[in-house]
């Protein structure tokens, strides 16, 4: 997306504002530095593993589990363009 609004000669965030998705490495290295949404990936995966260890261990009831994502606020994000 970057390079496709750079070969539309869009200016990131003058013209345009882009979020991504996951909070990798890669969108917090340099020169990206995306505006991206974490989603607390090691704690998802930890769930995960315990309720599978549950799982394995015969219980089989219904589990309801959420965690809050959050907003990573880098060099592609800005206000809309006047």
């Amino acid at each position: 997306m970057l390079r496709a609004a750079y070969e539309l000669g869009l200016r990131i965030p003058a013209d345009l504002s882009l979020v991504g998705y996951d909070n990798s490495t890669l969108a917090a290295s340099a020169p990206i530095n995306l505006t991206s949404v974490g989603q607390a990936a090691h704690d998802l995966g930890a769930t995960a593993a315990r309720l599978l260890g549950e799982r394995m261990d015969g219980h089989s009831r219904s589990v309801l589990t959420s965690t809050a994502p959050q907003l990573i606020v880098r060099n592609t994000t800005g206000p809309p363009p006047s």
